[in-house]
């Protein structure tokens, strides 16, 4: 988020470069009334919710659908005990879940209105072709919708300015960095 604030996606894709070591090709960028419009254009998204929220928010416990102002919510929320690392465990929840979603074979109704909303709302280099390519990879390896994901480690801080951040604890993660590498 640093790296994005200071220098947009060139400074992004650097930082994750150099420390990922790892080339980054491609990239996409979605707001948050993109992310909303996104989420409501493929009809909600269901997930289960296990924290607390505030009551305002009109968000019960357990399986639910939400939609795209819910889902942003339930992903920007850091009131928890984990705050932050919860905050990541349930974007990642939340990309696995639209996914997952995205997959499904009566999807395809939908797609007009959610590639109207994508070409409105996001911003990035991949291209028509590669797009779909991507997309005919993901369904033809993986139908089921899974998503593997490894939190790299660190520990929480707030800086003098307020800003939450997390200090990467690079010994732990030179372990995950090399495992995905190969």
């Amino acid at each position: 988020n640093a790296a994005y604030f200071y220098g947009g996606v060139e400074q992004t894709i650097g930082a994750l470069e150099n420390y990922a070591e790892v080339p980054i090709d491609h990239y996409a960028i979605v707001d948050f009334e993109g992310f909303e419009a996104v989420v409501d254009a493929m009809g909600g998204v269901e997930v289960d919710v296990e924290d607390e929220f505030p009551s305002r928010w009109r968000m019960g416990k357990g399986l639910q659908n939400l939609d795209g102002r819910h889902a942003l919510l339930y992903a920007r929320y850091r009131g928890t005990a984990g705050g932050d690392l919860d905050r990541i465990a349930r974007q990642q929840e939340l990309v696995a879940a639209l996914r997952s979603k995205a997959l499904r074979w009566n999807t395809v109704t939908k797609l007009p209105g959610i590639v109207g909303v994508l070409t409105r709302n996001v911003e990035t280099n991949v291209g028509p072709v590669e797009a779909m390519s991507l997309g005919r990879a993901l369904v033809l390896h993986d139908g089921q919708g899974r998503i593997y994901t490894a939190q790299l480690r660190g520990t929480p801080t707030t800086l003098p300015n307020g800003d939450q951040v997390l200090l990467p604890d690079y010994a732990a993660n030179e372990t995950l960095l090399r495992a995905f590498r190969e």
